[in-house]
């Protein structure tokens, strides 16, 4: 069985002692409905997870990246640190990167 990006994600983050500072889901803007794939709301570090890179998915077609963007660019302009995974390797590296944002 091949592994999504997120179930990679929760098995690293599992592996690390780090999974339940994960909230899934998590909505952070108070007008608009956007969510984070997961976001430890403590340190405003948010994951969202990329699927369909290969085959057009919604986060590679123009106005499905535009959008993205514009939520990136709100996340960030909230004081949010967001981690964008868009491949099981990405997702088994987080507990890495997490490590270095949580120094």
């Amino acid at each position: 069985m091949k592994l999504t990006v997120e179930q990679s994600f929760d098995i690293a983050c599992a592996g690390a002692g780090i999974r339940d500072r994960f909230t899934a889901e998590h909505q952070f803007h108070p007008k608009r409905k956007w969510r984070f794939d997961r976001a430890d709301t403590k340190r405003k570090i948010a994951v969202e997870f990329h699927g369909g890179v290969w085959s057009s998915g919604r986060h590679t077609r123009g106005q499905g990246f535009i959008d993205d963007r514009e939520k990136m660019n709100e996340a960030q302009a909230m004081g949010w640190r967001v981690i964008e995974l868009a491949t099981v390797e990405q997702a088994l590296d987080f507990p890495r990167l997490y490590a270095q944002l949580t120094k």
